[in-house]
C-alpha cells in the first residue's frame, strides 16, 4: 500500500498530541476542549439581528 503523506502528518500529529496531553484518549480529550475553551472566547463573533423586510405578495 502506499503512502500518503498527508495522511501521515496527520498521524504524527495525533501522537504528538498524544504526548502532550498525557498519552490516554480520554486525557486528549480533555486537552482539546480546555484548548477550545481558552480560545472560542477570543474568536467569537456576534452580529446584531437584521431587520426583517417586508415582501409584497404576487398578485
Amino acid at each position: 500500500m502506499r503512502k500518503d503523506p498527508i495522511v501521515e502528518e496527520v498521524r504524527a500529529a495525533r501522537e504528538a498530541l498524544l504526548k502532550e496531553s498525557g498519552g490516554t484518549l480520554n486525557t486528549l480529550v480533555a486537552y482539546l476542549r480546555r484548548k477550545q475553551g481558552k480560545r472560542a472566547s477570543t474568536r467569537l463573533v456576534a452580529y446584531q439581528p437584521k431587520k426583517a423586510v417586508k415582501t409584497r405578495k404576487a398578485a
